[in-house]
């Protein structure tokens, strides 16, 4: 009896939470081809608009289309790229798909055989860019080198070889190495190195490779006079200052003379992107993007770039020799030019023009943005329809559905739509909608919502008095929680108890209800809060203000400063994240630094770095978050790396506890992360939440009080799925993430007077779980409510009967219903365990529910589950 009754101890675990924890879907982008157009959405999945008359559509040559149609059998995609008459992938798993045109091996499948759907690349792993060119195509791998296929007629694919070779396989290019981009055009490729250089190799006739010759070359050659390069597109680079410089043929003006050598594009500054589009062949259109978001160029090479019309906020933009895509911040895309063949994605064939701000049409059908945020004690989630969700702790209405204490499922916030970003803080709300409005709920006690008074709100208030925001990280900080939001002009604002200098709070650091900016940061593209804060600017430098005493400005003092300053040493900053103490930042190379107090990723354990260090043995990475005990780096293959802030119990690593990084074993590749207070959630792939950590409120989302000690999956309102961000999407569960069936339960009033009761849903289905033959054939069981309960750390197990009353549990247990039909998930059953219930002596103890045909048949299914542990108050 005893040995049946112990392996009711067998549970799952789980993981969810963060403080400021902010995670991000892949990110969306456009690629031109000659006739055609690509986009990739958040998901990760690609649509195809346009000529598809060699198959570079993917949809099996209907000859067009004049609106996006999704790639079938193509998904976890993190980059697209384009050629004149070919179309290619970047899956998350490294490997590279095409199609399209193939006449001359550029597809590298092995074959000349056109196209018609996603066909892999040979033998390339570990690719994260890839682009093509008339004949030839090319991809960069994770370690710095670039591989070649198709024709190298003259030179394009750089392995020393030209005239008749060609190549249906990729190949390495020779003596290259710390490339970070590629470009290809006609009959050229492009790299930008680590050092900020650019190498060329292939046709240049025209001074296409911009090496002061018109000489072909087989093997790469630098761009003369290049340095501070930060992005490329085919002839053309934008160097870190904001300046762009073209080199080669000029196609307008009357000049015969090609330049040999870059030239700066004049009266275009502080761009920060350059055509994001496919590198077009003719190189006959170039177009830039102001570091605003809102002023761009458009020009002919040779020609003075024009200013055209403001359409909006954009995020990116892709141009070729006759049409152009403007990539909005709110996920939309414009575009003009020519469209004999559907390519500009609008549902006509009809063409426009390119110079007026009502040329440009919205494109049809481009969206699907997703993240996921978690607070000191709840978790807001973001799906595909810019619904919010949230669930956990609501005691100071962080849910946004009037204070009703907890959530262990999630539900979504009323109020709301249209939102395209979310941010939990301490026990506070926000989310940011299309058109940059901020909206916040929750606890309010410094000013942190926004409201002129201290009341706390139960439901979403948009915030006066701040517009046109791009990144919010609302109630930033435990003691003296601040808003902090990232305009799309650069600027940071402020509200609540600012630890820097605004007009609104008489530049002394103090509580203010009303939104201001802080003087000194401009042109801001990402930041992270913990009381204190970071920004990082457009050349890579970050700056800090606040609370220095333990380091986390990284200034090499602990003096507090409420002027923002630069941190010394520290530049080519991608991002950053700050934690309760300690601060990291990844650099463009995927190396990471860290300073403050705490768990640096060192093998020094705890220790204090007041200036930045670099994380040994942790490379690749994409993004991280960090709380005051753990933090969480997810690298660009999707794998997470997670080790120990401040001698966390490891639940909220996957059980895996370290000082050093470590990989979390995760079920499939992520595209987010985020670590809060004593919980991690990972957003996979396919749109699912994988949980862990604490769980007293129901932070997980699974459905359950109980704790784990591995990662459990979110479920959905109802308790009938897994809670689905982007619907439409194949799942990839592996098994060990399944239960045998979902709960959804409910406590209500205090630990000396609880109230608990459990939603049990029927089973998932056979293949799910191994059910006996009497089992299968039946559809009535018995439930079973038994605890392990106890005090003074002496703990015995009781059984719940039919009653109402508790006893010591004996075999056969006592049932505590019978004939109850649980065969489908569609049937539940409602559950009343505890009412008005005193367990406050019983700290610690846990209470499981469980049916069978009778008690062995349910435990040899292993059809039971924990659905609290009762733990002290918060």
């Amino acid at each position: 009896m005893i040995s049946n009754v112990n392996r009711l101890l067998v549970c799952l675990t789980v993981l969810l939470l963060c403080c400021c924890g902010i995670a991000i879907a892949v990110t969306p982008m456009v690629s031109l081809g000659q006739d055609h157009g690509l986009a990739l959405r958040s998901d990760g999945t690609v649509v195809a608009w346009g000529s598809d008359t060699v198959g570079q559509l993917g949809l099996g040559r209907p000859l067009l289309s004049n609106r996006p149609v999704k790639v079938a059998g193509l998904s976890n995609v993190r980059a697209i790229g384009s050629g004149p008459g070919q179309s290619l992938a970047v899956r998350q798993d490294g490997t590279v798909w095409v199609w399209g045109q193939n006449n001359r091996g550029q597809l590298g499948d092995g074959t000349a055989v056109d196209r018609s759907s996603p066909v892999q690349v040979l033998g390339v792993t570990g690719a994260v860019m890839a682009c093509g060119g008339w004949y030839h195509g090319a991809a960069l791998l994770q370690d710095g080198s670039v591989w070649t296929w198709g024709t190298s007629m003259d030179g394009q694919l750089g392995n020393g070889k030209g005239g008749d070779y060609a190549a249906t396989a990729p190949g390495p290019v020779t003596a290259l190495s710390n490339a970070t981009a590629i470009a290809c055009t006609g009959a050229q490729t492009f790299a930008l190195l680590r050092d900020e250089t650019v190498r060329a190799w292939g046709a240049n006739a025209n001074g296409d490779l911009g090496d002061g010759s018109t000489t072909d070359r087989y093997l790469p050659v630098p761009v003369s006079g290049l340095g501070e390069v930060v992005a490329i597109n085919g002839k053309a680079a934008l160097k870190r200052d904001g300046s762009v410089w073209e080199w080669g043929r000029i196609t307008c003006c009357g000049q015969a003379t090609p330049n040999l050598v870059p030239i700066r594009s004049a009266g275009v500054d502080g761009a920060k992107a350059i055509s994001t589009g496919w590198n077009n062949v003719f190189n006959s259109r170039i177009a830039a993007l102001k570091g605003d978001g809102v002023t761009w160029w458009q020009w002919i090479p040779g020609s003075t770039p024009e200013l055209q019309a403001p359409v909006g906020n954009l995020a990116a933009l892709a141009a070729n020799f006759s049409y152009t895509l403007l990539l909005k911040v709110d996920g939309s895309v414009l575009s003009a030019g020519a469209n004999g063949v559907g390519q500009l994605g609008n549902g006509t064939t009809a063409s426009n023009a390119f110079d007026t701000q009502g040329s440009f049409l919205p494109m049809v059908g481009l969206y699907n943005i997703t993240a996921v945020a978690v607070g000191e004690s709840h978790s807001l989630a973001l799906d595909a329809s810019g619904n919010v969700w949230a669930w956990g702790d609501d005691g100071h209405g962080q849910l946004g559905r009037g204070a009703t204490l907890t959530a262990t499922v999630a539900t979504v916030v009323p109020g709301l739509s249209n939102i395209v970003q979310v941010s939990a803080g301490w026990q506070t709300s926000g989310a940011v909608d299309q058109s940059g409005n901020v909206w916040t709920w929750g606890s309010n006690f410094t000013g942190q919502l926004g409201y002129a008074t201290a009341a706390n709100g139960s439901a979403p208030f948009r915030v006066p008095g701040v517009q046109d925001v791009q990144t919010l990280l609302a109630g930033t900080g435990a003691f003296n929680p601040t808003s902090f939001a990232l305009k799309r002009d650069g600027s940071v604002w402020a509200w609540g108890q600012s630890p820097c200098a605004t007009p609104e709070n008489d530049a002394t650091g103090g509580a203010s209800s009303t939104p201001s900016p802080i003087p000194g940061l401009t042109k801001v593209t990402q930041i992270s809060a913990y009381g204190n804060l970071l920004a990082v600017r457009q050349d890579g430098t970050v700056w800090a203000c606040g609370n220095s005493g333990d380091g986390a400005l990284g200034l090499g003092v602990t003096k507090s400063t409420v002027v923002p300053l630069q941190i010394p040493g520290l530049f080519g900053v991608r991002s950053v994240a700050m934690g309760g103490g300690h601060s990291f930042a990844v650099k463009a190379d995927g190396s990471v630094m860290a300073w403050g107090t705490g768990s640096l990723g060192n093998d020094t354990g705890w220790s204090q770095q007041l200036a930045p260090t670099p994380v040994p043995s942790l490379d690749s990475v994409a993004e991280i978050s960090t709380s005051l005990y753990h933090t969480l780096a997810r690298r660009s293959d999707g794998s997470v790396w997670g080790w120990a802030g401040n001698g966390g119990g490891g639940s909220e690593l996957g059980g895996n506890w370290s000082w050093i990084p470590g990989p979390i074993t995760a079920p499939v590749p992520m595209q987010g992360i985020a670590a809060g207070g004593r919980n991690s959630a990972l957003l996979s792939q396919d749109g699912l939440l994988y949980m862990g950590g604490q769980n007293t409120v129901g932070q997980l989302g699974d459905g359950t009080f109980a704790q784990h000690s591995d990662f459990v999956l979110a479920i959905n309102p109802d308790a009938t799925d897994f809670l689905d961000l982007m619907s439409g999407t194949p799942k990839n569960i592996l098994s060990r993430f399944v239960p045998p069936f979902l709960v959804k339960t409910e406590k209500l009033g205090s630990l000396n007077s609880l109230t608990l009761r459990t939603d049990v849903r029927g089973l998932f289905g056979p293949t799910v779980q191994t059910l006996s033959a009497k089992a299968q054939s039946v559809s009535a069981y018995k439930l079973y409510v038994v605890a392990l309960a106890g005090s003074n750390n002496i703990l015995n197990w009781f059984q719940l009967n039919a009653n109402r009353n508790w006893s010591a549990l004996e075999w056969p247990m006592a049932e505590f219903l019978s004939n109850v039909s649980l065969s489908s998930r569609l049937d539940s059953v409602l559950v009343e365990i505890f009412d008005g219930v005193d367990l406050s002596n019983l700290i610690g103890s846990h209470i499981y529910v469980g049916y069978g045909t009778d008690a062995d048949e349910m435990l040899r299914a292993n059809r039971y589950r924990e659905v609290m542990m009762i733990a002290a108050p918060q």
